[in-house]
């Protein structure tokens, strides 16, 4: 049995392949391009992604557990007390002595308007 060979047929379908094989070897090969030209530093490291060392304390002295637990505890005491004080505030309650007029978009106002007039007539 021989191979038929159907170019016709099959010419646009190949055609088109052929032509996204070439846009995307033509980008490839542009990218790399770029890579190669442009110097290694502009790029970044992956270093420059690390965090840096944000502690206050000598990078060769270590903390200790228990100074830690200091820390948190008085960080912790902070907190409560501001708690406490906004817990004061919501407790004894807040007063509005002036309230300014609310300016609602037109279209909300007629579709609120339009409700009201519909459920009066029921």
């Amino acid at each position: 049995m021989e191979p038929t060979t159907n170019a016709a047929p099959n010419a646009p379908a190949h055609h088109a392949s052929r032509t996204y094989l070439n846009v995307v070897l033509t980008a490839i090969a542009l990218l790399l391009a770029v890579h190669a030209i442009k110097p290694e530093g502009s790029w970044g490291s992956p270093a420059m992604a690390q965090p840096g060392d944000t502690r206050e304390e000598p990078a060769n002295e270590r903390i200790s557990a228990a100074e830690q637990r200091k820390q948190i505890i008085a960080e912790l005491r902070t907190l409560g007390r501001k708690l406490d004080k906004v817990d004061g505030m919501l407790t004894k309650g807040i007063k509005v002595s002036e309230m300014p007029e609310l300016k609602l978009p037109s279209d909300l106002r007629d579709a609120i308007k339009s409700a009201r007039a519909d459920r009066d007539a029921k």
